[in-house]
């Protein structure tokens, strides 16, 4: 098993943030996107959107896109539960979401700037937000 990634894209790096937080350790295999690497016919037949990330399987398997790699892994090691448990906990899942207009309640409770107190459930931090996480 090896991850296809290129160290300045923004896609490999959410990868490589959740394996980090997951405490899973896999190989990664440097694709120089900047020389196109990966537009190249060999690259193609492994990711034809020739894009990175790419984790390729043991047995010859390749999943591309971040988040279906992201998801593969949270299958494969659930704990810790980086999308969650609760419906309210996977609804607000900041690893799920693909925009940087709203804040996460869930990236500030961990956060090493919270203040300190007593510590709040999801839905207590979802109500203490509500006015960022209106449309």
């Amino acid at each position: 098993m090896k991850i296809l990634d290129e160290k300045r894209a923004p896609n490999p790096r959410r990868v490589r943030a959740f394996l980090a937080e997951k405490g899973i350790h896999v190989p990664f295999e440097q694709v120089d996107i900047m020389s196109g690497a990966h537009k190249s016919a060999d690259f193609a037949e492994v990711n034809p959107i020739q894009r990175v990330p790419v984790l390729i399987l043991s047995d010859g398997a390749a999943i591309s896109e971040s988040m279906a790699i992201c998801r593969y892994f949270e299958a494969v090691q659930p704990a810790p539960p980086l999308f969650g448990k609760m419906p309210i906990e996977i609804s607000s899942n900041p690893w799920l979401s693909t925009s940087g207009t709203r804040i996460r309640p869930w990236l500030i409770s961990k956060s090493p700037k919270s203040p300190p107190g007593p510590k709040r459930t999801s839905r207590e931090w979802l109500r203490s937000f509500e006015f960022w996480t209106r449309d």
